[in-house]
């Protein structure tokens, strides 16, 4: 989906008001809501909630304009995770994982260390960061099984 101007304009106010520069506006938009930039077209409604609620919780619980915990109340209803986890099960299977692979690389030393086991289970962070290495892979033609060649 693509914000309004006035969802844009509290993606940018709401982190300059608690101090945060550009790079950690981005990295907490990217790692929370799933789009670096507030202009992405792949916004979801759900992303977006996080990401203020995430600054609300910064804030201590309030912010401007809304009541106390407002956006976490809209969070607990909005499940961020569920458009990243469907994103990528299409990534995965664009570049051929199955389910079981995709678990096991969430899991694998690359990720999570064995914190988080199960997709379904995996905080929007996490489901971030897999998705983000998904997209590497494929930009890179990774295909499951494939070896390194030697000294390469």
């Amino acid at each position: 989906m693509k914000l309004s101007m006035k969802q844009i304009r509290m993606l940018h106010v709401i982190p300059r008001r608690l101090g945060l520069d550009d790079a950690a506006r981005r990295m907490i938009q990217a790692n929370v809501g799933g789009c670096a930039s507030a202009a992405d077209p792949a916004w979801t409604r759900e992303g977006f909630i996080a990401v203020v609620a995430h600054y609300e919780r910064a804030a201590g619980g309030q912010l401007a304009g809304f009541s106390a915990a407002y956006w976490a109340d809209q969070d607990g209803t909005a499940g961020p995770g569920d458009s990243l986890r469907w994103r990528i099960r299409r990534e995965a299977r664009e570049i051929g994982l199955t389910d079981s692979q995709l678990e096991s690389f969430l899991a694998g030393p690359h990720m999570t260390c064995g914190d988080h086991r199960r997709l379904d289970d995996a905080p929007a962070y996490w489901l971030a960061r897999l998705l983000e290495g998904l997209k590497a892979m494929k930009r890179r033609h990774w295909t499951p099984g494939r070896q390194r060649a030697a000294g390469g």
